[in-house]
């Protein structure tokens, strides 16, 4: 395997040096006449690549030519290979891409999402369903490292919807308790997206109420919330919270009561109502 993949790259192996010395290494147009052919056995050699016993392709971390580019760590790579890798991935044909990198990988998401973020600001197409794979995966299991916030950060560049990474962001800083850095976050998308998400918005109250916002403001974001969303499966809970500001903390308990009744409209128990 490794002398087929010496052999796929060898046109590729004089990068560095063009690139220190400022020569043009990737003109051609991205057309399938124009690209290499030894694309297409690397792809090939891809899909016959022998698997490991969890039925997982897997590259050697120390892979040799075109994959030591396209499994390297950026984080301690020099900018001269992330622009190798982005020619590597340019020349691949669009279907192929996220197999290839996969390969180079080890099927590890952990590993393609640091090379996603160095490569980002090339907005690379092809890499659509994985960013979509990544980004459900990581919010499935909640993780909520540097690493995660970065790559959600990021992933817009690759087709992800900006209130999706909006939301897997928010996510990450209420579990650590960036409470402050949440709700700054949110007010930025709310004052250029009118009306923001539902579920953005009931992020927005829970930080108002851990943050002991003033009861008026919470009062005003949640009125916004019943407003705009008569719909909501968490409309009674708005006017349950409602009530209790005004009855708990501003005694204005006509207020609280209305509120409370139509919490219970909507079928919440409500404790201060005489049953």
């Amino acid at each position: 395997m490794g002398q087929l993949y010496d052999e796929i790259f060898a046109e590729y192996r004089d990068f560095p040096r063009k690139i220190r010395a400022g020569e043009p290494f990737c003109q051609q147009p991205e057309t399938l006449e124009h690209r290499p052919k030894s694309f297409k056995k690397m792809a090939r050699a891809g899909n016959s690549a022998r698997a490991t016993p969890q039925g997982k392709k897997s590259a050697p971390t120390n892979a040799p030519g075109g994959l030591y580019y396209l499994g390297a760590n950026p984080a301690s790579r020099p900018e001269e290979h992330i622009l190798i890798l982005r020619d590597l991935l340019q020349r691949l044909p669009l279907q192929t891409r996220v197999e290839t990198l996969m390969y180079a990988n080890g099927n590890d998401f952990t590993r393609i999402a640091s090379l996603l973020i160095s490569l980002a600001p090339f907005r690379l197409a092809g890499f659509e369903a994985l960013a979509a794979a990544i980004t459900y995966t990581w919010d499935q299991q909640r993780r909520s490292d540097d690493l995660a916030f970065s790559f959600f950060r990021i992933s817009a560049a690759y087709g992800v919807h900006p209130l999706q990474a909006v939301g897997s962001q928010v996510r990450i800083l209420v579990e650590r308790g960036q409470y402050d850095r949440a709700e700054a976050l949110l007010l930025e998308v709310f004052a250029r997206t009118s009306p923001p998400p539902a579920d953005l918005c009931w992020y927005f109250l829970s930080l108002e109420q851990q943050l002991m916002r003033s009861p008026v403001r919470q009062i005003q974001a949640l009125q916004y919330f019943v407003q705009q969303y008569p719909a909501d499966q968490r409309l009674g809970q708005a006017w349950q919270k409602i009530g209790d500001l005004y009855g708990n903390i501003l005694e204005d308990y006509q207020k609280a009561l209305a509120a409370y009744v139509k919490a219970e409209q909507q079928g919440m128990r409500v404790p201060q109502l005489p049953t």
